[in-house]
């Protein structure tokens, strides 16, 4: 019998487009469920930060390609500090703003690729997409890293500009075995 082990991608983007299976990868769909837009399938701190309403997570237009895109900007908010902004395909925990859960994915994609723009507001502002993917230990209720992309985000980038970030496997856990 074959069995394929889920991965859990966990996305931290300043604005991404496409990229592979990711729920809502072109941030298209977007629902407001507390009286504020959230990207559908991801985990924004816009929860942590709506009773000052002030927001870390945005919906923008145009898209590349599409009519929207998601636009994360990190907040100071008196009493809190700076809030990052952050959006995880699936949940974030509004306190210690770790990633909670992505989503199941069965493949090994060599790169996350997509598209952002990028406005740091001063020479120390850094902003990063990276990737997670790990397989869920049922036995010992943690996650095993299988493989991981990163890349940072410095000075300006206006328009819109591909990127394709490799994703670095440690593990080969992740495989169809017999």
């Amino acid at each position: 019998m074959k069995k394929l082990y889920p991965l859990l991608a966990f996305i931290f983007a300043y604005t991404i487009g496409q990229a592979q299976s990711i729920p809502n990868p072109g941030f298209e769909t977007w629902s407001n469920p507390n009286g504020y837009n959230v990207p559908q399938g991801w985990g924004t701190l816009n929860d942590a930060t709506s009773e000052v309403d002030i927001f870390t997570c945005a919906q923008g237009a145009p898209g590349n390609p599409g009519d929207y895109y998601l636009k994360l900007t990190s907040r100071n908010i008196s009493g809190f500090g700076v809030i990052p902004g952050i959006a995880v395909s699936g949940i974030v925990n509004v306190t210690t703003f770790q990633p909670v859960s992505g989503f199941a994915y069965t493949q090994r994609p060599l790169a996350l690729t997509g598209a952002w723009q990028y406005m740091g507001m001063s020479a120390n502002d850094i902003g990063y997409v990276s990737i997670s993917l790990t397989k869920w230990d049922d036995l010992n209720s943690v996650s095993i890293p299988i493989g991981t992309g990163y890349a940072n985000l410095t000075g300006m980038e206006m328009s819109w500009v591909n990127f394709s970030i490799p994703i670095d496997y440690t593990s080969d856990l992740f495989q169809t075995v017999a």
